[in-house]
C-alpha cells in the first residue's frame, strides 16, 4: 500500500514542476513571439488556401521532397563464382541466388568461397571463365543457368546453320 502513496506523491511532485516549468514558457517573451507568428501564418494560409507543404514548396522551390530522397544504402558487389568441377558461372550480388546454395549444400560454405573468381566485378571487366571447348558444351551450361527465349533460341538455330555452310 505504501508503494502506491509513493507513486502519487512522486507523481504529484512532478505535477507541481511540470507546471512551474510551463507558468515560465508562457511568460516567455520569445514564446509569444513564435506562438503570434505561427497564428498569423496559420490565417494566412487559410485566408489564401495554402497547405503547409504548398508554402514550404513557395519558400523552397528547389528544396528535394521528402518522399523522392534517396536511399543511404549502396548497391552490394558483383561477385562471379565458378564451379571447377562443371565450369558453370553464377554471377550475384547476393548469397541469396539458387545456384549458389545448391553448391554450398553439396560442397560447404568455405569450398564454395574458394571459388570466387572476382569480388569486385564492378570495376573490371569480367574475366574470360569459360574457355570454349566446344560451342554445344556452353550452350547446354548456359540453358542450364538461364532459361532463354523462343527469339534467342531461333537466332542460336540460325547462326549455327550459317556457321556449318561457311566451314563446309
Amino acid at each position: 500500500m505504501s508503494s502506491l502513496i509513493n507513486t502519487y506523491a512522486q507523481k504529484e511532485q512532478m505535477l507541481k514542476q511540470l507546471q512551474q516549468e510551463l507558468l515560465e514558457l508562457e511568460n516567455n517573451d520569445n514564446l509569444k513571439k513564435e506562438l503570434e507568428f505561427k497564428e498569423q501564418l496559420e490565417m494566412l494560409m487559410k485566408e489564401y488556401g495554402k497547405s503547409a507543404s504548398e508554402v514550404k514548396e513557395l519558400l523552397f522551390p528547389n528544396a528535394e521532397p521528402e518522399s523522392k530522397k534517396k536511399s543511404t544504402r549502396k548497391p552490394r558487389k558483383l561477385k562471379i563464382y565458378k564451379n571447377p568441377i562443371t565450369g558453370e558461372v553464377v554471377e550475384t550480388r547476393g548469397g541469396n541466388q539458387k545456384q549458389l546454395k545448391i553448391w554450398k549444400d553439396e560442397h560447404g560454405d568455405e569450398v564454395v568461397e574458394g571459388w570466387l573468381i572476382n569480388d569486385d566485378a564492378d570495376n573490371q571487366e569480367t574475366p574470360d571463365v569459360t574457355p570454349p571447348i566446344d560451342g554445344k558444351e556452353e550452350n547446354k551450361s548456359e540453358e542450364k543457368s538461364e532459361p532463354k527465349s523462343k527469339g534467342q533460341k531461333k537466332e542460336e538455330k540460325t547462326e549455327g546453320k550459317g556457321k556449318d555452310k561457311a566451314e563446309a
